[in-house]
Parts: structure tokens; C-alpha cells; sequence
């Protein structure tokens, strides 16, 4: 049997206003779609089957939650930063136990080492694919690249057109500021730091509601 939920609610104006001059409520409030982001992300990173997205190639599917995780962890270590920074954390710090400091140091260690990886992905591919990206991926692709594209009854309305070319233009840009000793060893790389960080942005959501919001939710 599952085991029990405890649910508080309350008027969220009552949890994040006023919004103090560090910035601290905005800041927390951010954790919060960030977290469910990276939840969704790396479900559709671990799916075998996703018969709807999975047109063409299912590890396009599994790149494509790569970047958006990645991307994510990106702003996750930021906000964890500036959370640091607001005078109001020492109060949500000083009500850690040693095991919850253990969780919350280790995680802050984790997103500051990252921080600047990330942002270098992300500013790659991490939104939109921009420009800069697709001019390295068009002079760096793998001579053993062999991909098309895939048509059928174009211009009416069973038309489709299949870019089966893209995973390898979005693959070669994304492991652009990646070491590896290839591509698989790259991939590999980033998803360790996707299911890493994950682990570690759920501590620290934890340590904020066990330390924090769960009391401003009421008693």
C-alpha cells in the first residue's frame, strides 16, 4: 500500500509576498517549476516508448530531454546560488539538521562545479538552436554521418516530412564544450550529470520545504 500523503494548502500570496529586496520568495518560487521541469525531463529521457514522440527515432526523443534537463540544471544551479546569496537563507539554513546540511552542502557543491558547463550547453542548445550552434554543427559533422529525410504526400493533408538529419545536427552541436573519448562516451557523460543534478535538485527542494515552506503553508 502507498504510503501516506500529507497535504497543506494555502493562499500563495500569503507564502510569497512581500517580496523582499533580495529577492528570497522569487527565488524560492522559481525552485518550483524548475524542479517539476527536471521530473518531466528526465521521464522522457528513461521511457523505453513515447509512441507519440518517437516518430522517427526514439534517441532523438531521448536528446531532445537531454538538452531541456540540462538546460534546466542550468538555471536550477543559478537559482541555488542566489539563493545563498539572500541574507534570508541563513535563517532556512539554521534550521537544518546535520543529515539535511550533509544533503544541502553536497548539492551546493554539486550545482557551483556545474554552474559553468551548464550554461555553456544550454547557450548552445539549450533554448532554441541558434545560429552559433548550427554553424558548428555544419563544419563538425562525423564523416560517417549518413541521414535524410523522409516524405510522403506533401502539400495535402496526410503530408508529412520527417527530418531523420536533425538528431545528428542537434547531437553534434550539443557535445560541442562535451570531453569524451566519442560520442557515446560524451552522451553518457551528460546524461551521469542530468540524473546526478536531478538527484541533487530534489534534496534541495526537500531541505527548502522541510525547512521552510511547509510552515509558511500554515500548521
Amino acid at each position: 500500500m502507498p504510503k501516506s500523503a500529507f497535504i497543506r494548502v494555502r493562499e500563495l500570496r500569503q507564502v510569497f509576498e512581500p517580496l523582499s529586496d533580495s529577492n528570497f520568495e522569487a527565488i524560492i518560487a522559481r525552485l518550483a517549476p524548475l524542479y517539476e521541469d527536471l521530473r518531466i525531463e528526465l521521464s522522457g529521457i528513461a521511457e523505453d516508448s513515447i509512441a507519440a514522440l518517437d516518430v522517427f527515432d526514439v534517441r532523438y526523443r531521448r536528446i531532445y530531454f537531454l538538452r531541456k534537463s540540462l538546460s534546466t540544471l542550468s538555471e536550477f544551479a543559478e537559482a541555488i546560488r542566489q539563493l545563498e546569496s539572500c541574507p534570508e537563507f541563513g535563517l532556512v539554513a539554521s534550521k537544518f539538521t546535520p543529515e539535511i546540511n550533509t544533503y544541502w552542502v553536497r548539492a551546493s557543491a554539486f550545482f557551483n562545479r556545474n554552474e559553468h558547463p551548464l550554461k555553456l550547453v544550454r547557450n548552445d542548445i539549450g533554448g532554441h538552436f541558434g545560429l552559433e550552434a548550427a554553424r558548428f554543427a555544419s563544419q563538425h559533422l562525423h564523416p560517417d554521418a549518413v541521414d535524410g529525410i523522409e516524405m510522403s504526400e506533401p502539400f495535402t493533408k496526410q503530408g508529412r516530412v520527417l527530418l531523420r538529419f536533425s538528431g545528428e545536427v542537434v547531437a553534434t552541436a550539443m557535445l560541442r564544450h562535451v570531453w569524451g573519448l566519442n560520442r557515446e562516451h560524451q552522451i553518457r557523460r551528460l546524461l551521469k550529470v542530468a540524473r546526478i543534478g536531478y538527484r541533487h535538485a530534489t534534496r534541495c527542494v526537500h531541505c527548502i520545504v522541510f525547512c521552510y515552506l511547509w510552515d509558511k503553508l500554515g500548521r
